[in-house]
Order: structure tokens, then sequence, then C-alpha cells
């Protein structure tokens, strides 16, 4: 039975190459540039149809040493996920919408309250999803 890690695990397979990606969370220990991904799914809402589906929303989140090298990063990645479509057995998915950005703007300190200063972009994608089985 595929779950809703496997529609996670589809997306992030269409991340760009070239910077380090991690599910949800980066550890204390990442070095910049990395980018997060993480899958939001809210209730499902009931179909007319009987079916039940929602939007779902994919976060990109860029973190970069520089404003200009997370605008790059950012870029690669609306490019990589703006409009594509994903096939999960078990769901029906639209295409991937790209939402407002924020950003880049200073992350602040590091958990390991350091000196260390990042520049973020959050992204969000908006997709139909709805479980077929």
């Amino acid at each position: 039975m595929t779950t809703l890690q496997h529609v996670h695990a589809a997306l992030r397979a269409l991340a760009p190459v070239g910077w380090t990606i991690y599910d949800d969370e980066a550890p204390g220990s990442a070095v910049a540039p990395w980018v997060v991904v993480g899958l939001q799914v809210p209730e499902s809402i009931l179909a007319e149809t009987g079916s039940h589906g929602g939007t779902a929303r994919w976060w990109v989140t860029v973190s970069a040493e520089t404003a200009g090298q997370a605008r790059v990063i950012a870029d690669a990645c609306d490019k990589a996920w703006s409009g594509a479509g994903v096939r999960v057995p078990g769901f029906t998915l639209g295409a991937l919408r790209p939402g407002p950005p924020s950003g880049p703007y200073p992350a602040g300190l590091t958990a390991l309250d350091t000196n260390l200063r990042f520049q973020v972009v959050r992204m969000p994608f908006d997709l139909t999803l709805s479980r077929t089985e």
C-alpha cells in the first residue's frame, strides 16, 4: 500500500541537483547552502462525487550564505517544481502551482547560537491530492 511518504519521495525526486536536500528539517550540522522540502497535507475534503481529496502544499526552504546565492537556488527550485506532476500509485495528484515566495531574508542565529547568518527563501507549491485506493 502506498502512503503519503511515497508522494513526498516522488516530489523530492524532482529536486534540482547541486545542493544538499533535507526532508522536513536540516540538522544542526548542515553547511550552507541547503534545501529543505516537506509535504503538508490538510484534512481531506469530501467531494460531491464521494471521493476524498484536498489541496496539499509542498514547502521548499532554501538556506544560503548570501541573498544572491539564495535567489539562484530558489530559481532552480522554481524551475524544478513549477508545473511539475508526479505519478504515485494509489493517488491522483495535480500539477504543482507555485505560490508567492518570501525572502530572501536573514534567518538569524543558528541553533548553536553562533554568529553565522543565513539568507532564506520560503517557497510554497500547491497541488491537489486525492487517494484513489
